[in-house]
């Protein structure tokens, strides 16, 4: 059981979203666990970012920003796949921290994302991921150049390590807390 605690604004907009959407009947939560939050999209057992996107976001390629319904979902921490979920959204600015621990495919997540910040604080924690394929070009064509990648499995660790290009177009890495400078062919 999850001992991380939903503070009550997020719970209540929470339920209020998912009873919009008439998954749930509302209910007045003060502080919920993730496990009870989990429960109330049980149709979401793997979820795909770029579908969610694809269906919820009226001004995919224009959009600044990823709208609150979708932290709303990824709060349910049964997001599995990242895999090209901001691709083609070049007026993307920022993206908050979601929990990326169940997610085992990043491929191309923010492919052609040209506005974000050069620096990316969004921290990806790598748990679930079992294959070095399911990283690459994660931000291939956008404006990120330094991203950070935690809990990585050691071999795929040691692999990025010895070559982050394979995460796109990056200048540096910090790779399980190595700091990786990026050597670019000339």
């Amino acid at each position: 059981m999850s001992k991380e605690i939903i503070t009550s604004d997020v719970a209540k907009e929470f339920v209020t979203k998912a009873s919009e959407k008439k998954y749930i009947l509302s209910r007045d939560y003060k502080e919920a666990e993730n496990e009870e939050l989990d429960a109330l999209f049980p149709a979401f057992d793997e979820l795909s970012m770029a579908r969610w996107m694809l269906a919820n976001c009226k001004d995919y390629a224009t959009t600044t920003e990823v709208p609150n319904e979708f932290y709303l979902e990824a709060a349910t921490h049964k997001v599995t796949s990242f895999n090209t979920a901001f691709a083609g959204c070049a007026a993307l600015a920022s993206i908050h921290q979601v929990n990326t621990r169940n997610v085992t495919d990043f491929m191309f997540m923010f492919q052609g994302c040209t506005s974000l910040p050069s620096v990316f604080e969004f921290v990806f924690q790598c748990d679930s991921i079992t294959e070095l394929s399911h990283m690459t070009n994660i931000f291939k064509g956008s404006s990120v150049k330094t991203a950070r990648f935690e809990n990585l499995d050691p071999h795929i660790a040691a692999s990025l390590i010895s070559d982050p290009s394979q995460l796109g177009d990056l200048d540096a890495a910090i790779i399980n807390g190595y700091y990786i400078k990026v050597v670019k062919a000339s």
